[in-house]
This record gives C-alpha cells, sequence and structure tokens, in this order.
C-alpha cells in the first residue's frame, strides 16, 4: 500500500513538474518577445519624431473611424480612452486588437453559429405570452433575451440551489450515473482530484456502456493544470474530448477570449451550472483562500434544450 502511494504521489509530482516546466517556457517566450520590441524601439529612437507624427496620425485616424463605424457607445468610449491618454501608442493598440486573425476567425464562426441559432431555436409563444401576463417586466426582459441572444423562456422546468459546491457534488455524480444517452461537459477549469477523478470514473463507465461523452475544457487549464495531451488521452477512454482557445507561447490578443462557463448537461433532461469548476476547491477538499463557495443549479425539464444547445454551439 506505501508502495503504491509513493508511486501515486511520484507520478504527480513528474506531472506538475511538467505542467509549470511548461508555464515557464510560455512565460519566458512571452518576455521574449516584450524585450525584443523594447529594443526594437530604442534602436529607432533616433526616428522618435518621424514615428511620433505617424503615429499620432493613425491614432486620429482610428478616433475618426470610432466615431463613424457601428456598434455600442460605451464600447466606442472604452476605446477612446487609451487613445486619449497615450495618443502616439493608442491607435497602434487598438489596430493591435481588432487586426488579431485568430480574433476575426472566431467572431465570424460564432456570428455563423449565432445566425444558424436564430433560424433552429424558436421561442414558444404561448409560454412567452403567459409570462408577460403574469409580469409585463417579466414579459420585457424575455423579449429582450429572444431579440439579443435568442434565448427562449421555458415552463414546465424546476429548479435546485445549491449554496455551496459541496451540497453539489453528490447530486452531479447521482446524476451522471442514470444517463442513458449522452453527457456534455464545458468547464473553465479541471483540475485532476477528488472531483475530477470521482466525474471521470463514472464517465468511463458510461462510456463502456455507449452512452456518447463530451467535454470541453478552456485552454488555459493547459498552461498550469492539465498537460497538453490531455484531449489524447480522453480519447483513449472513448471520450470526445476538445480545448478552447489553446495557450501557446506567442503574444496575442486571442487569448483574452476564454471560455468561463460551467456546463454539464445529461440526456437532455438535466442540466447543471453556476459557479463550480471540476477541482477540489470547489467542494472545500482543498484550502486555496480559505472556505470556498461559489453557488450552483440543477435544472430539469424544458429548458434543459438550451444548455444542450450552447454546448453544441461552443462545441462547434
Amino acid at each position: 500500500m506505501k508502495k503504491l502511494d509513493y508511486e501515486k504521489k511520484k507520478k504527480i509530482k513528474n506531472i506538475k513538474t511538467v505542467i509549470y516546466g511548461r508555464t515557464a517556457v510560455v512565460l519566458l517566450a512571452v518576455f521574449v518577445q516584450f524585450l525584443l520590441l523594447f529594443l526594437s524601439l530604442v534602436w529607432l529612437r533616433d526616428y522618435s519624431g518621424l514615428f511620433f507624427t505617424a503615429f499620432t496620425i493613425i491614432s486620429a485616424v482610428v478616433v475618426l473611424h470610432l466615431f463613424n463605424v457601428k456598434g455600442a457607445p460605451d464600447v466606442k468610449l472604452t476605446w477612446m480612452l487609451p487613445i486619449a491618454v497615450f495618443p502616439v501608442f493608442g491607435g497602434i493598440f487598438y489596430l493591435f486588437i481588432q487586426l488579431q486573425l485568430g480574433t476575426q476567425v472566431l467572431q465570424r464562426r460564432v456570428k455563423q453559429l449565432f445566425e444558424l441559432r436564430n433560424r433552429s431555436v424558436k421561442q414558444n409563444e404561448d409560454v412567452r405570452d403567459r409570462m408577460a401576463e403574469e409580469n409585463a417586466h417579466m414579459g420585457q426582459f424575455a423579449d429582450y433575451m429572444l431579440k439579443f441572444n435568442n434565448s427562449p423562456v421555458y415552463d414546465h422546468t424546476q429548479i435546485t440551489y445549491y449554496s455551496l459546491g459541496d451540497h453539489q457534488f453528490p447530486d452531479v455524480l447521482e446524476e451522471l450515473k442514470k444517463a442513458e444517452k449522452f453527457i456534455f461537459l464545458e468547464y473553465f477549469i479541471v483540475e485532476e482530484g477528488l472531483v475530477w477523478n470521482s466525474i471521470l470514473d463514472i464517465l468511463k463507465e458510461k462510456v463502456r456502456d455507449g452512452v456518447e461523452v463530451r467535454m470541453m475544457y478552456d485552454g488555459m487549464c493547459s498552461l498550469a493544470l492539465l498537460p497538453t495531451s490531455y484531449p489524447k488521452q480522453m480519447q483513449s477512454f472513448g471520450i470526445q474530448c476538445k480545448i478552447f482557445s489553446q495557450i501557446y507561447p506567442i503574444f496575442s490578443s486571442h487569448y483574452n477570449n476564454r471560455d468561463h462557463r460551467k456546463i454539464l448537461v445529461i440526456d437532455g433532461k438535466v442540466a447543471f451550472t453556476g459557479g463550480t469548476n471540476l477541482a477540489d476547491e470547489y467542494i472545500n477538499r482543498k484550502l486555496r483562500f480559505g472556505h470556498w463557495k461559489d453557488c450552483a443549479v440543477k435544472i430539469r425539464g424544458n429548458a434543459v434544450e438550451r444548455f444542450t444547445d450552447m454546448f453544441l454551439e461552443m462545441w462547434n
């Protein structure tokens, strides 16, 4: 028994060494890119007057563009502030953010999926009308959600509230064991420990029973929590797995696109969502910053359809 414990601790230590080593490489690569940028500015200091004029003209053009382009006024003002404070580099910073190829591709893909959802997801007008009759304010809110996020309102739905992840965790395991058709998981943080290992054991068993399992987690996990090869490991268990916005040692604003969702959908009948991720601190089995409190809910009924749609949109 002691030998097994030693081997397990040794394996965990080796994994952590690889992960933190990879994190150091990424941070070092980003630092080198910043250093090269700084040295380039020092090298070009003799042409500072020319660059100052060029950058100022670019900032002025950007401000005119912001005045005329369609968009939310608060977003425009948010961009005008750094340009006003840093007139030389503000415009360049705006172009750097807006012209990122990865971000543009992601935005186009999200727009395509949004338009597809508009055609496939419809509001039950009877449900909406009943809500408006009971509460006019909530009826207006339902119209707003449908117009800007195409999120219908549903009836015949039950909600269970969990004030702590400690209370949610046993129900998650219980519902997972009941799965018959599919299990979809989408989380910001996944870390090996009691929570994830307990869930993974059930997922492996369900795959053997013919249940379809899909898992997706944010790329930040591969920076410090999971190895980059983790999707292959999941696929060896029969679990389809994807990483959202993988982290590479290149300085880019693309990494600002993160997937903070915490969604678990089972058979289209039950869904869990809230602030709890798949890590031990969320059930207070591991202390990071003292007692951890994140709430969550379990949804059962018609509204689970929307969570299934949201997962498949991001999966695509």
